[in-house]
């Protein structure tokens, strides 16, 4: 519930006016695409999750029941 609320809100606010330009700045600059793709190839889904993993999967969760709580 947590994790499709942050989705959600994500979704929307990318396509914020304010924001649309900075993305599409981003999604240009083939460094900032290069470091990002490395990053998330240290991420995987497996049932066994590493530390890490496991940590940014909390981070995500929490940060959604934050939003989640705000929101009502």
């Amino acid at each position: 519930m947590y994790l499709a609320t942050l989705k959600a809100v994500l979704d929307y606010k990318m396509n914020d006016e304010e924001n649309i330009k900075q993305l599409e700045k981003l999604r240009e600059n083939k460094k900032f695409n290069r470091d990002l793709q490395k990053k998330l190839a240290k991420l995987h889904n497996k049932k066994n999750k590493s530390g890490q993993n496991e940590h940014i999967y909390n981070i995500l969760k929490n940060t959604g029941k934050k939003i989640y709580n705000e929101l009502n």
